[in-house]
């Protein structure tokens, strides 16, 4: 029951997350903010954090006493997409 207890709100959390993020890239302020962070967030460099992420969530997941973290995590990685739906026209490749 604790496992479904966390995967509701980590659900939860994920959709908030994602509907929020489209929300505010909407916004010119926003918008300028993530032209001028390149380096940190294009799409391109959005798989390495969420490689890094993902390998973050394993360790937890499988060698450590917190799962729920993980579930999170793991929950949470997909909804990342809300940044790179972003660029229009961007032919970018991020495995999944």
């Amino acid at each position: 029951m604790e496992r479904f207890l966390v995967i509701c709100a980590a659900a939860g959390i994920g959709t908030g997350f994602y509907y929020w993020f489209a929300w505010m890239l909407k916004k010119n302020r926003l918008q300028r903010y993530v032209q001028t962070h390149q380096w940190l967030l294009h799409p391109n460099a959005i798989c390495y954090w969420r490689t890094g992420l993902a390998i973050a969530g394993f360790v937890l997941y499988f060698w450590t006493k917190y799962q729920s973290g993980a579930i999170i995590i793991f929950t949470l990685l997909p909804f990342s997409t809300a940044w790179t739906g972003w660029w229009p026209g961007d032919a970018t490749w991020c495995p999944n």
